[in-house]
């Protein structure tokens, strides 16, 4: 918010034009501006696919788990033998789980996730797993799902 504050008014343009192609803004009863859909200029979304294919980037979002939006964090897509190699990495640093969601689902429609955590879970990221014979395809895209196992304090007060 600071830096978005501190920014003239041109600086704040050039920003948004830069970036954005069109915004759909709507006023809700109360006068206030709600944004509805933000369409970014294709190459930006280009630029970011290509720091994605390389394993460059990740990115935050809105998720439905468990029947509420979480914000999470999406890793750029990997192979399964990349996979491995990132959680053995995590292993090292934190106790950790990973599944697979049971849907599929498409680059652009990763909204909903059909795992349920436990109360001693926390979800820590989403991987886009790719499958040689799917890679590009926007359909069959298969979910992995990193956990992070809270500690459950034993301790009365």
């Amino acid at each position: 918010d600071f830096e978005w504050n501190i920014k003239t008014k041109e600086q704040k343009q050039d920003f948004i034009s830069k970036y954005i192609d069109t915004v759909i803004i709507d006023k809700d009863n109360n006068g206030k501006l709600i944004i509805k859909q933000i369409n970014f200029r294709s190459s930006f979304v280009d630029k970011i696919e290509k720091l994605s294919i390389v394993g460059a980037y990740d990115f935050s979002l809105p998720i439905d788990v468990n029947g509420k939006k979480e914000i999470l964090l999406v890793s750029s897509t990997m192979k399964r033998y990349q996979i491995e190699s990132y959680l053995n990495y995590l292993r090292q640093y934190c106790d950790i789980d990973y599944f697979e969601d049971n849907e599929t689902t498409t680059k652009s429609d990763i909204e909903t996730l059909s795992y349920t955590t436990s109360d001693n879970q926390e979800l820590l990221k989403i991987i886009p797993i790719i499958e040689n014979k799917h890679y590009g395809n926007e359909t069959g895209l298969k979910l992995g799902i990193v956990v992070r196992n809270k500690i459950i304090s034993t301790e009365q007060s």
